[in-house]
Formats: C-alpha cells, sequence, structure tokens
C-alpha cells in the first residue's frame, strides 16, 4: 500500500499557529513545572518534591484540558464553515456531465449538510458546558 502525502493549506497552518500561541503561556508554566520538579528530586526535600509534584501535575492537566477545549472550538468554526460552503453549492444547480440535474449528487450533498449540522450541534453543545465551566472558574459570564 502507497503512503499517502497529506498537503496542509494555509488556512489549516494558521489554525495551527493560532492554537500554539494560545497555548504558550499554559505550556511555559508547564515546562516551568517539570524544572521545578527535577530540581526537587535532585534537592532530595520530601515536602518540595511532594509540591513541585502537584504544581506539575496540574500544570499538565490545564495543558491538556485548554487543548481539548481549543480543538473542539476549532472543530465548531470548521463544521460551521462546511456548512455553509455545502448550502451554497446546493443553492446553484448541480449538474451532471450532460448538463442535467444530478438528484444523487444533490442527495448525498444534503444529507452531508444534515451530518455536518448534527455534528456541529453536538460539538456545541458539548463547547457551552466546557465555556460555564471555564466562566465559573475565572468569575466571568459564559
Amino acid at each position: 500500500m502507497a503512503k499517502r502525502i497529506v498537503r496542509r493549506g494555509s488556512q489549516q497552518i494558521r489554525a495551527e499557529l493560532e492554537l500554539l500561541e494560545a497555548l504558550e503561556p499554559i505550556a511555559d508554566e508547564h515546562q516551568e513545572a517539570k524544572e521545578a520538579y527535577r530540581a526537587a528530586l535532585a534537592s532530595g526535600d520530601r515536602e518540595a518534591i511532594e509540591a513541585a509534584k502537584e504544581r506539575k501535575l496540574q500544570a499538565s492537566n490545564q495543558l491538556n484540558e485548554t487543548r481539548t477545549w481549543l480543538r473542539r472550538e476549532q472543530e465548531i468554526v470548521h463544521l460551521a464553515a462546511t456548512i455553509v460552503a455545502i448550502e451554497q453549492r446546493l443553492a446553484g444547480p448541480i449538474l451532471d456531465q450532460d448538463g442535467e440535474e444530478d438528484a444523487a449528487q444533490r442527495a448525498e450533498l444534503e444529507a452531508a449538510v444534515g451530518q455536518a449540522r448534527s455534528q456541529l450541534e453536538r460539538a456545541q453543545a458539548e463547547a457551552a458546558v466546557v465555556r460555564r465551566e471555564l466562566a465559573a472558574l475565572t468569575g466571568a459570564e459564559a
């Protein structure tokens, strides 16, 4: 089986850069916590080791939760854009090679937009829960 070449477009690369920039302060805290843990291990102080271990665990959890949340937000944006693109395609004529209306292709696109809508609703519901939890933690309103 031949290896498939995957190309990333500039929009995908920009989205990845946004994600990395948003994660930078959290990733920095995680790295500092790991270094503090190593230093505590080297010192041999049991209390310092436990405190550093807890800090490292909290930083790791925050980093993973933030990554998950940002990916979910990106999924919502992607699904919304996909729905718009499919709806624009459905708004015009969908012709086959003979210039006739292609009912099968139209049905496939309608099924795809329906599936994308249900995925978007699910993703938005999951994101709403996370947004409320984050708002409660920060004391802000969602």
